[in-house]
């Protein structure tokens, strides 16, 4: 019976409500159980232990209360509404009786009243709902013809005869109207309209249905194209505003030194926003009236950019319209050239045809210069010089041929 240490001691878990307190170890028991704490049924839950669940007997169930016109089926008990009021079945209402629910006799708004129907030259005031009438027809209230109207009932709008003709008189307001007038002493007849003809730059507009002239000529036209020229500063950047005088889509192209930097084209961007935040300048933008806009260039130190732009594509740089196109066949060696010259200087887009079969192979195709020996993929824009010597050279599948086109922008 020798002991050593001390006693564990329970390890108590809680009471329940069915049984008492015990411990996890030995099972002893401290106590008795909670008993059930319940919650009375309703009429969609029986009577429930608010501790543990439990459940005894069963719900009370609903004591339906027949839906009304205007209340849905209810219990009486709890309130709860299930589906929705009938409604009322309405008689509509006529002219001397409100509208009338069928079923419980409830009566909404007021008895019509008759729609009165004014009486006319020929018919009586009439209900146009009952046809009740009262008093008598109005008859015929006649006025005299007009310029524009024959003799007519100002009731019923008959017509007896024809209409006066206009006698027209136009007077010039000088503003580019003149005003219309009928010179018969009756007649009321009086507006303005626009005046026809259109200025020269010699003459103001002439309007032939008043005889006189009004506005001014024409403003002598704007020039054909902008050019602003920019000198590139020491850190390799400039920058100008430029302006135009007229909404709308602007062409641009660059001149700058192509000999002395056959390789490099001037990097510039406009600022659109206003915000700093420069977009490449495309060949083709929106400018608005009187905005100034900042253009930035970035080249060689000392050299000089020329930013040339129009509201005509066509002159939209100095270089006129030019396209050409040369045809290769491709030999057994998958390869063909040719020479071809142009008659224009500029930046020049090439377009390749070539059989529809081979869309995911298509000919590989390089511009060189005869003399340079430098060589450019005709997938980008290429820069050429009117009279100087080029070699087109494709490779692709022998036999085949393509059609090369080249278009200056």
């Amino acid at each position: 019976n020798t002991t050593e240490g001390i006693p564990l001691g329970h390890s108590w878990e809680a009471a329940t409500c069915t049984t008492a307190k015990t411990c996890t170890v030995c099972n002893t028991t401290d106590g008795t159980p909670l008993g059930h704490s319940w919650k009375a049924a309703t009429c969609t839950t029986a009577k429930t232990c608010t501790v543990c669940n439990t459940t005894d007997g069963t719900p009370l169930g609903h004591s339906w209360k027949a839906a009304t016109c205007t209340t849905a089926k209810i219990c009486t008990v709890c309130n709860t509404t299930e589906g929705t009021a009938l409604g009322h079945s309405w008689k509509a209402a006529t002219c001397t009786t409100a509208k009338t629910c069928t079923v419980c006799n409830a009566t909404e708004g007021t008895a019509l009243g008759h729609s009165w129907q004014a009486a006319t030259c020929t018919t009586a005031k009439t209900c146009t709902a009952c046809n009740t009438t009262d008093g008598t027809p109005l008859g015929h209230s006649w006025k005299a013809a007009t310029c524009t109207t024959a003799k007519i009932c100002t009731v019923c709008n008959t017509t007896v005869g024809e209409p006066l003709t206009h006698v027209f008189i136009y007077t010039s307001l000088g503003d580019g109207t003149h005003e219309v007038s009928c010179s018969r002493y009756s007649c009321k007849l009086a507006y303005i309209e626009a005046c026809n003809g259109e200025p020269t730059l010699t003459e103001a507009a002439f309007c032939s249905i008043c005889n006189s002239h009004y506005g001014e000529p024409l403003p002598p036209p704007l020039p054909e194209k902008s050019i602003v020229t920019v000198i590139v500063g020491e850190d390799n950047y400039a920058y100008v505003n430029i302006t135009v005088d007229t909404d709308g889509v602007y062409y641009f192209s660059i001149g700058y030194d192509i000999e002395s930097y056959p390789e490099s084209m001037p990097y510039v961007a406009i600022d659109i926003g206003g915000n700093g935040d420069y977009l490449v300048l495309d060949e083709s933008i929106h400018l608005s009236r009187g905005v100034s806009y900042s253009v930035m260039v970035i080249f060689y130190s000392g050299e000089s950019v020329d930013i040339i732009y129009s509201q005509d594509a066509d002159d939209s740089s100095d270089d006129e319209s030019y396209s050409d196109s040369r045809e290769l066949l491709i030999g057994q060696d998958y390869t063909d050239s040719t020479t071809f010259t142009v008659s224009v200087s500029g930046l020049y887009k090439f377009d390749i045809v070539y059989p529809s079969e081979y869309v995911e192979s298509p000919p590989y195709v390089t511009v060189i210069e005869d003399s340079g020996y430098i060589e450019y993929d005709v997938t980008e824009n290429i820069w050429l010089e009117a009279g100087v010597t080029y070699v087109l050279s494709a490779i692709f599948y022998p036999g085949e041929s393509i059609t090369v086109t080249y278009t200056v922008m």
